[in-house]
């Protein structure tokens, strides 16, 4: 059991809590998608689904330092309430080592199971150091792994080399079209403008608005943190995609 001395709660107190999370993934090299702005983009996505029950998210301390946590929606889906995100998988808890791993899934499990969650739904990001094999398998967690692909674009030569036969003959017959275009935004060069317009695409392309715009100015503010960029393909200069 962990003493509720050693929790700090998003719910109870968020400002410590992002003090602690963030101090947390910097110590672990977690990746973007642990990141403050991606964690709120999320909360804000469930609160207006009218998905979102309950938020357990949590920091474990010891002697004051955050050493494990966990971004923990409890949602409302079609088999019942679920840890999860969107009814699909939520990012895995973070921990400094496997004994402090088994004592932040005890605590989740335990909350589950007071809430009576029929299921927990957990991801490994690609990009967590941890992501060398489905470590929540040796926490109890059935395995549903699915593949993969991280390209190093800083490999010297040709990137098209490494990806797939069919990706790599559809990407260079656009190398040949004179009325094809790529602009790439990012912290050095941001613009809310595109910005707006990939919102507008991403409500045309859904039918309707699946999220609100705060959301959205979220990922925009991770852009200008260098942690997101805009890729924005245009045919005869006017955006497409």
């Amino acid at each position: 059991m962990i003493d509720a001395k050693q929790l700090v709660l998003r719910t109870r107190d968020e400002v410590s809590f992002w003090k602690h999370w963030n101090a947390l993934t910097a110590a672990l090299h977690s990746g973007p998608r642990y990141a403050e702005t991606n964690i709120k983009n999320f909360i804000l996505v469930a609160e207006s689904r009218g998905t979102l029950r309950e938020d357990l998210s949590f920091i474990f301390l010891q002697n004051g330092v955050p050493v494990g946590g966990a971004f923990l929606p409890l949602e409302h889906t079609p088999h019942g309430l679920a840890i999860s995100f969107g009814g699909g998988y939520t990012l895995a808890p973070l921990f400094a080592d496997l004994a402090i791993g088994k004592i932040i899934f005890q605590h989740i499990e335990s909350l589950a199971r007071e809430r009576r969650a029929a299921k927990i739904a957990f991801l490994v990001d690609p990009f967590d150091p941890r992501a060398q094999y489905n470590f929540l398998q040796y926490y109890g967690y059935l395995d549903a792994s699915l593949l993969t692909y991280i390209i190093d674009l800083g490999v010297p030569g040709d990137f098209l080399k490494h990806c797939r036969k069919g990706h790599a003959c559809d990407i260079k017959k656009l190398f040949h079209r004179s009325d094809i275009s790529v602009k790439i935004y990012d912290h050095v060069a941001p613009s809310y403008d595109a910005h707006e317009r990939y919102r507008a695409l991403h409500a045309k392309a859904a039918g309707r608005a699946t999220r609100p715009k705060e959301s959205f100015d979220l990922q925009f503010e991770a852009l200008k943190r260098g942690r997101a960029i805009l890729v924005e393909l245009r045919l005869a200069d006017n955006p497409i995609a």
